[in-house]
């Protein structure tokens, strides 16, 4: 049920108390008199709440949404519907950021402020050493700093000397921008194995929803394929904050996502609510089927997932099934999603030399998760 339709009863049991108030006060009538009025009365309210909702539900749902609330809390009072609006559990949603911070970040931390929305960012150490102030602003919102390695390079072409060289500089980094070590990793291109997990000593997270941001470059186009994607309770949203058209869809995204009775946490945040206690493994979503499949390592039981396993969440047959969080490859090609292959060339003839499409540096990590060890040995 949208949040919206609880706002209704909010306001009638308040319209109720004032009546049933106000009749009080006429201690002079007889209580026969005194019964039949309140009787009238509580017709008239449920009369008028019938009308008032046969036009509610034909409003706009934003415009019920907005106005409901104001009405809500005028009359029912902030402390009412506070106590109604925790009661309602809401879906969960996770935005994470690759490849920051940039030019862009300040803007997007602006309007998760302004949402009182959190997200996740993995960073790359050089980034971090270009832009020291974003992540400390990061922690200061609630939001959650990962590594994305020091500079984009894929894990499985170095020892596992290198591996730990590149997320210890980029700690290290971090620890000078905001005091603080990342708590979360995520792999360049999504390519990581069980020893670069134990060896970079951190929980790494894929996705569920990949808006190829890097790839489109257009604000509509990555807002749609987020409204339009495998959006549901549990997902694991992956976005770009160095491009421009990224952090456009993101202005949007997060107060409709939120219109729409998500509550945007990170990646940690996620876990801690689905009683899973991460691990150095890999994490794609936080789906119920996923959870109730035994594939999301560390999972506890219990939690505020619901028991669907029927795939009306919104999860795919590709989703993970085994206990041990790993993940069965639909057709076992190892593709890439930004179409780069596991030799590092693209489609299109060009190589990964580590350049960004805007010049900086590579960004087009987005690798599908056909080809993750999740920590077991496979692939």
């Amino acid at each position: 049920m949208a949040p919206e339709a609880f706002y209704l009863p909010v306001l009638f049991l308040r319209i109720l108390s004032y009546t049933e108030q106000s009749l009080n006060l006429k201690i002079k009538e007889s209580p026969g008199t005194l019964m039949k009025k309140r009787k009238v009365c509580v017709l008239l309210i449920l009369i008028v709440v019938f009308v008032l909702a046969v036009g509610w539900k034909r409003t706009d749902p934003e415009v019920r949404r907005t106005s409901g609330k104001a009405i809500a809390e005028n009359i029912a009072g902030q402390g009412m519907l506070g106590l109604v609006e925790q009661s309602v559990e809401h879906p969960k949603a996770a935005l994470t950021f690759d490849d920051g911070p940039g030019q862009y970040t300040e803007e997007l931390l602006d309007c998760l402020e302004e949402n009182n929305a959190h997200a996740t960012f993995f960073m790359l150490g050089k980034n971090v050493s270009a832009y020291p102030e974003a992540p400390k602003r990061m922690l200061e919102l609630g939001c959650e700093i990962g590594s994305h390695s020091w500079d984009h390079t894929q894990l499985t072409t170095i020892d596992l000397d290198a591996v730990a060289k590149q997320f210890s500089d980029t700690d290290d980094a971090l620890i000078q921008a905001c005091g603080q070590a990342a708590s979360v990793a995520r792999a360049p291109y999504g390519d990581g194995n069980s020893d670069i997990y134990n060896t970079v000593n951190k929980p790494f997270f894929m996705w569920s929803l990949d808006t190829e941001d890097w790839k489109l470059l257009d604000a509509d186009a990555d807002y749609s394929a987020v409204m339009n994607g495998d959006l549901t309770d549990g997902t694991i949203i992956l976005m770009h904050d160095i491009h421009e058209p990224s952090v456009k869809a993101a202005l949007r995204l997060i107060p409709d996502l939120i219109a729409q009775g998500y509550k945007l946490v990170t990646v940690s945040e996620m876990a801690e609510a689905k009683n899973v206690t991460l691990q150095n493994a890999c994490y794609v979503d936080f789906w119920p089927s996923t959870l109730s499949n035994g594939g999301v390592p560390g999972y506890q039981g219990g939690s505020d997932a619901a028991a669907s396993t029927d795939g009306t969440d919104g999860t795919s047959d590709a989703s993970a099934d085994s206990s041990d969080g790993s993940t069965d490859s639909s057709d076992g090609s190892g593709d890439y999603s930004d179409g780069s292959s596991d030799d590092g060339s693209y489609d299109d003839g060009s190589s990964d030399d580590g350049s960004y499409d805007d010049g900086s540096s590579d960004d087009s990590e987005d690798y599908s998760d056909d080809s993750v060890d999740y920590g077991d040995g496979t692939e």
